[in-house]
């Protein structure tokens, strides 16, 4: 009634408070699950990628070192600057899953994608905490509103196109374990620094997971100052006088020794795999060309994400200080400009720029090194001040007063736009991802982003060579040879399709040109040797084999090679020193322990054999194999009759065919079958 006072409903306040309560309790673990869902849909089809020859083959198929969990190899991964990179915990992983999965690829996706998801969930409630530092509980809308936006911004990197070189390769690894560790240490070091009492056990556990950072990839070594960027905005630890600048700055000295031995490790590291571009080959100007470029490069492909390639080169010094480089620092400058002169209105511009230009710094081109001019996985942890950015507009709008329809509307178009661009973020992830299938697939999307690529084309040939495609494997080598008439990858490539497709002239023109060009390449001498022994010039040939031996001495395919030529010319005694030494080199090659023990008991040069040698080399060699590999019964058949036991050696000669006719190995069978007879009748074989 008009004119009586009536007290407030407090059940009615009560219940709502305890409703807004129990939607935000939702909201902090249904929001999570929403951002694991997508974010598995939109990778999927990686699942179902394989390895790529873009250093998966290098690290992975080809390398042992890391395969297990014993002392050997854990004190490898802990020591090794293998492929330029210091990365024990990475290599920890790959191990983990190699104890899992052996080498099925589907298994490396898997963890790769499970850990980006991990951080994409920890990525979320960082933007959570520094959206709620930046509007402080006051000028928050609602607690709803903020967690939307956080969420906003954890979908802008998980989904993004650009997350997909980072996830999808399973060389990169590196950045979604580092990335894990990276907002970990973030969450402990909020909770750290966020109230108003330091807690000292989160400080130390925020020191411990930056270390893990750094050791699953040194990129993150510019956090130290991010962390002080933090600090002043938006968690305004100076303003509300709960931390003073000595502090600030003591506090992230722990973080700064572990930033500078990551620094140091790292650009050993680059230098030790001649990674690292010289002043010669990249002077100041031509590096500054390339930081700009690159700062500008991931803030457009971030609105606009087409044309993605593993690779983008760096294009003529003339062209790379041209318009672009004018169009780059003119934006750059004014960035900096319109942030500093909003710094008292919008402080966020300014600690997002800074933040932005301080996590890409380390891969900017500061340290040129690699082919590349910029590259997408840099972007993984780069782009994220961005992510909270567009957040943080958003719940911006939302927390402004909204009287009029006009207003209200506003909103809504602008909440409708950024949830349609999210959802378009996840088709576009999806089909990237396909291009990682294979090689194949990737570098033909390399080759049609950059037609003038010859390392693309050279990287797509090889992988169609690999796929039997000889003659689009020739074509693709041949236009990377147009390209770039000095790489001798290109040549070499062509030689070897050429000689699949049985041009042999102009197959060997080709390998004799990939060798001028690099003698000291071991692989392209053997192609050399190989195909010159096609066309019986086998002195050239075996000259070819041993300089390939002379570079690589542990090279077993040059070994066994050398050896066969070796005794087609009736050398034996270098044939022999041949073998010894390979066997020396690589004692698990049962290739050529076989060849030794042939030649020690079959040359028809009396000074050469050995039987009881080659008898204990054939007897080890069918131990391993569990007495079912006919060539190597045979050889033990020929020892056993060069030492005098011809029973024995007839007993294993008719094993031998035996098993060869099984096996469907007629011809081996039946020039076993001849010597069997020989043994039947005492006498021993000769290799004539």
């Amino acid at each position: 009634m008009p004119g009586v006072k009536t007290e407030p409903n407090t059940n009615q306040t009560e219940t709502l408070i305890a409703e807004q309560a129990d939607s935000v309790i939702s909201l902090k673990w249904a929001i999570p699950v929403g951002i694991i869902v997508t974010t598995f849909l939109s990778f999927l089809p990686a699942l179902r990628n394989g390895f790529v020859n873009w250093d998966d083959n290098v690290n992975i198929l080809q390398n042992t070192a890391f395969r297990g969990m014993g002392a050997e190899q854990l004190e490898w991964m802990f020591t090794t600057l293998f492929g330029g990179h210091y990365q024990p915990l990475t290599w920890l992983s790959f191990a983990a899953d190699y104890q899992v999965w052996g080498l099925q690829p589907f298994g490396y996706h898997l963890t790769n994608l499970v850990l980006h998801t991990i951080g994409a969930v920890l990525f979320f409630f960082v933007a959570l905490q520094l959206l709620q530092w930046a509007f402080g509980e006051d000028k928050l809308p609602s607690q709803s509103a903020r967690y939307w936006c956080a969420a906003l911004a954890a979908a802008i990197f998980a989904l993004h196109p650009l997350r997909v070189e980072s996830v999808a390769w399973v060389t990169e690894r590196r950045d979604v374990l580092s990335g894990v560790f990276f907002f970990a240490c973030l969450l402990a070091y909020f909770k750290a620094v966020g109230g108003k009492e330091f807690r000292a056990g989160c400080y130390l556990l925020a020191v411990l997971l930056f270390a893990g950072s750094l050791l699953s990839k040194a990129t993150a070594m510019t956090l130290p100052a991010v962390l002080l960027v933090i600090d002043v905005y938006p968690c305004m630890r100076l303003r509300r006088k709960i931390a003073t600048v000595p502090r600030l700055l003591g506090e992230k000295i722990p973080f700064l020794i572990l930033s500078v031995a990551a620094a140091w490790v790292a650009v050993g590291a680059q230098r030790a795999a001649g990674a690292m571009r010289s002043l010669e080959e990249s002077d100041v100007l031509s590096r500054l060309a390339t930081i700009c470029y690159g700062y500008c490069f991931y803030v457009w492909k971030l609105f606009v994400p087409n044309d993605l390639s593993p690779l983008y080169r760096i294009p003529e010094r003339e062209k790379l200080l041209g318009l672009t480089f004018i169009i780059t620092v003119t934006l750059l400058a004014l960035a900096v400009i319109v942030s500093i002169a909003l710094w008292k209105k919008f402080p966020a511009f300014l600690a997002v720029f800074a933040c932005y230009v301080l996590i890409l710094s380390p891969v900017s081109g500061i340290a040129q090194s690699g082919k590349q001019l910029v590259a997408d996985r840099y972007s993984y942890l780069a782009l994220l001040p961005f992510a909270i950015l567009i957040a943080g507009a958003l719940l911006r709008m939302y927390s402004r007063p909204r009287e009029s329809e006009e207003r209200k509307k506003t909103v809504k178009v602008f909440t409708v736009l950024a949830c349609l661009c999210v959802l378009g973020l996840s088709p576009l992830t999806f089909a990237q991802t396909m291009v990682w299938t294979n090689s194949v697939t990737l570098w033909d999307q390399a080759a049609g982003v950059d037609p003038d690529s010859s390392v693309a084309l050279v990287n797509l040939g090889e992988a169609l060579f690999e796929s039997k495609n000889y003659r689009a494997a020739g074509i693709a080598f041949l236009r990377a040879r147009e390209l770039d008439k000095d790489d001798a990858k290109a040549h070499n490539g062509l030689g070897i399709s050429l000689l699949q497709l049985e041009q042999y002239d102009e197959s060997l023109k080709s390998l004799k040109e990939a060798v001028r060009l690099a003698p000291g390449n071991p692989k392209y001498r053997c192609n050399l040797g190989y195909t010159l022994s096609g066309f019986n010039l086998l002195e050239e040939a075996a000259t070819e084999y041993s300089k390939a031996l002379a570079v690589a001495p542990g090279m077993s395919h040059a070994s066994i090679k050398l050896a066969e030529l070796l005794v087609r010319l009736k050398r034996y005694e270098q044939a022999k020193e041949v073998l010894i030494r390979g066997e020396v080199q690589n004692p698990q090659n049962r290739v050529i322990r076989g060849n030794l023990a042939w030649l020690l008991a079959t040359c028809p040069a009396d000074g050469i054999r050995e039987g009881e040698v080659a008898r204990k080399l054939a007897e080890g060699l069918a131990r391993e194999t569990e007495n079912r590999d006919p060539w190597v019964l045979d050889t033990l058949a020929a020892a056993l009759a060069e030492v005098g036991d011809f029973q024995e050696a007839v007993e294993i000669s008719h094993a031998a065919f035996t098993i060869a006719d099984e096996l469907g190995k007629v011809e081996l069978g039946e020039s076993i079958r001849r010597r069997h007879k020989l043994y039947q009748s005492k006498q021993p074989f000769r290799d004539e």
